[in-house]
């Protein structure tokens, strides 16, 4: 549960940081895109969580609107489509224009191969305008590259969801199996010794 609560927090953290960016576009436009509270911008997200994981993105969105949101001019709209592969269609099908789709959110959850079918129809916008090289730094670089597509096509997509692979062995049960057969802990380290 912790590490999908991780997950959220991560992945609400980017939308909220996109949405400052969206909202203030570039510095030089700044004063063309203040944002006001009475006249608040809508961000529309669109996400495949449900149940436990839904409601509590979903908190997080409510708590940005009431606080945060609420003083900068900000409303938040979180979409659910179910599952990912529900919402890749759905994106998809907004971004070609199908007959009955719903307009593009101003974000959505994505895998790379599916946010890819949607930049070759020229939907997504390079977000390296957005940061600097510093802000770029925090992020691990086998990640950005990932979200470059493997090449010069721009910074498409945040990578605020990336999966570890965690190994917990009880260390009572590894030291008798270790005792009965010689493997050492150290043999973990790879996963071929795994």
């Amino acid at each position: 549960m912790k590490k999908r609560e991780g997950g959220i927090l991560a992945w609400a953290a980017a939308v909220f940081l996109l949405v400052g960016m969206a909202a203030g576009c570039s510095r030089s436009e700044e004063a063309r895109y203040q944002l006001n509270p009475k006249q608040p911008v809508m961000i529309t997200v669109w996400n495949y969580y449900n149940g436990q994981t839904k409601q509590a993105f979903d908190n997080l969105v409510s708590r940005f609107n009431e606080t945060v949101g609420m003083e900068m001019g900000i409303i938040v709209d979180s979409v659910s489509y179910g599952d990912v592969n529900q919402l890749a269609e759905e994106a998809y099908n907004s971004a070609s224009g199908r007959l009955g789709a719903d307009a593009m959110p101003n974000l959505f959850a994505a895998y790379p191969e599916n946010a890819y079918r949607i930049d070759v129809l020229g939907k997504l916008v390079d977000l390296n305008q957005y940061f600097s090289e510093d802000e770029l730094k925090v992020y691990r670089a086998d990640f950005l590259q990932d979200c470059s597509f493997g090449g010069n096509y721009g910074l498409k997509i945040l990578p605020v969801v990336r999966s570890t692979e965690n190994l917990f062995l009880n260390k009572t049960d590894w030291d008798r199996f270790a005792g009965d057969t010689g493997v050492r802990l150290d043999r973990l380290s790879t996963w071929e010794g795994v």
